[in-house]
């Protein structure tokens, strides 16, 4: 039997179908979420892992003698506050280090303000030490009659801390002064002559480094005398030496308390002169006061005296006058009262002689106010009498640049110093009043009588117009 043939299938190619890549980007994602929280879940179980659990101690009912309870745990220590570093500079360390002072410029304001030059050398400041590494610089202010001479002063450049005092046109060395670690030396020059050491004290020497500068006259400050006002005498002297006395003196004078009594007193207000004088010009107080047609002032008038070598005395002379009425200004001395009592006395008498031969309205009224003038001879006296003794601010000076210089003074710092201190125990002196004595104070043998001729004048003087003119003062 013949075996059939099958036919012959014939394949068709079949294409090939492209893969959709939706499915493989979300199996992607998947995948990637669960690596992160799986990283995750890691990172957080190392974390715990590495706390130490406290083991908590057995209950109370199972301790044994043996067992002690866990030793608390110390409390963390809070941080230390970091120290402040010392002030200054901070000290030098290390080999080779210079272990020299450091000079800080502020320290100038310890210089004093004046100071005064030996007789050969010395130390003008020792409140100051000036180490090598000290940078100064010195100036000098001379008088302006000094520029004739051209004093200069310059530094020593073979020694940065020495600087000498020259007159470079006479080559003259002056002084010089050296800056070292004990403070400031002074010495005098060989040969320096006596005007041009003269001239040096009424100098100001300033030192300067940075912006610090302090300024210092070169001589000290002297006491100058005490002047009193309303004490007994008629007038007074005073003397003041200077030495090394510059050419141009110049003086101040005021009270000491303006506020006091009798200066506060707006009528009486207190003596002054706001500016410096020459001593050729007198200075005169004239306080208003209440005493009818009396005046009286207080007048100072200072005068130099013949030089001796280099030192000048001043002398300060104080007078108190008064006048009455419109007569001429009179020292308040007994002889000048009784010279002055005598001739109202006589002047009256004959003005009343001629009235009484040839009486006039008009003499009569002359005669009249001669009586009140001759009575107003009581309130001379009384004027100084009441008055509680005051003391005056007393200053002498000299131009140097643009400043002065302080010659003498008073008070004197301390003296003000003193007197700002309390009294204790203390009596209020402030408003003292000289107690009146029931007797006129001494006055060189003159008083005014008890009986006062004027008295007696005036009332002879009514009655003798009261006939002669018809009654009444006319």
């Amino acid at each position: 039997m013949a075996h059939r043939r099958r036919p012959a299938v014939k394949r068709r190619p079949t294409r090939k179908k492209k893969n959709d890549p939706t499915v493989a980007i979300i199996i992607l994602v998947g995948i990637g979420f669960l690596v992160i929280v799986g990283g995750v879940y890691f990172v957080s179980t190392q974390k715990t892992s590495k706390v130490v659990k406290k083991k908590r101690p057995p209950p109370v009912d199972v301790l044994d003698e043996e067992f002690s309870p866990p030793e608390p745990i110390p409390k963390p220590k809070s941080e230390t506050q970091p120290v402040a570093p010392p002030e200054g500079p901070e000290p030098p360390s290390g080999p080779g280090t210079d272990f020299s002072p450091v000079f800080h410029p502020a320290s100038l304001n310890r210089l004093p303000l004046a100071v005064a030059l030996p007789e050969d050398e010395g130390l003008l400041a020792e409140s100051v030490s000036f180490p090598p590494n000290a940078n100064c610089r010195l100036e000098l202010d001379v008088p302006a009659y000094g520029d004739a001479h051209d004093m200069k002063i310059a530094r020593d450049p073979k020694s940065g801390g020495r600087w000498r005092i020259s007159i470079p046109a006479q080559d003259t060395p002056v002084a010089e002064i050296a800056l070292d670690e004990d403070g400031m030396f002074f010495s005098w020059g060989p040969a320096c002559p006596p005007q041009v050491a003269t001239l040096l004290h009424n100098c100001r020497l300033s030192v300067q480094s940075g912006q610090h500068k302090k300024t210092m006259q070169m001589r000290l400050i002297a006491v100058a005398p005490d002047i009193r006002l309303f004490d007994d005498d008629e007038s007074s002297t005073y003397t003041l030496t200077i030495p090394h006395a510059p050419k141009n003196i110049l003086y101040t004078l005021a009270a000491n308390e303006p506020d006091k009594p009798p200066f506060h007193v707006p009528q009486v207000g207190a003596p002054a002169a706001s500016n410096p004088r020459k001593l050729s010009r007198d200075l005169d107080w004239s306080p208003t006061n209440d005493k009818r047609n009396v005046k009286a002032r207080y007048k100072w008038r200072f005068e130099k005296l013949p030089a001796e070598n280099i030192d000048q005395t001043i002398r300060i002379i104080q007078t108190k006058e008064y006048k009455i009425g419109n007569a001429d200004w009179r020292a308040l001395t007994p002889e000048s009262l009784r010279e002055d009592w005598e001739d109202r006395l006589n002047k009256f008498d004959k003005v009343l002689a001629a009235f009484k031969r040839k009486p006039k309205p008009r003499v009569y009224k002359t005669l009249l106010k001669m009586a009140g003038e001759g009575g107003a001879f009581q309130d001379v006296k009384k004027f100084y009498w009441v008055l509680p003794e005051r003391n005056m601010r007393l200053k002498f000076t000299t131009p140097c640049g643009n400043n002065q210089i302080v010659i003498a003074q008073y008070p004197t710092a301390t003296q003000r110093l003193l007197q700002n201190d309390p009294p204790a125990p203390a009596v209020d002196n402030n408003n003292l009043v000289k107690p009146k004595p029931s007797t006129p104070p001494n006055d060189g043998g003159w008083t005014i009588p008890e009986d006062d001729p004027w008295a007696g004048r005036r009332a002879a003087l009514l009655e003798l117009g009261e006939g002669e003119l018809g009654g009444g003062e006319k």
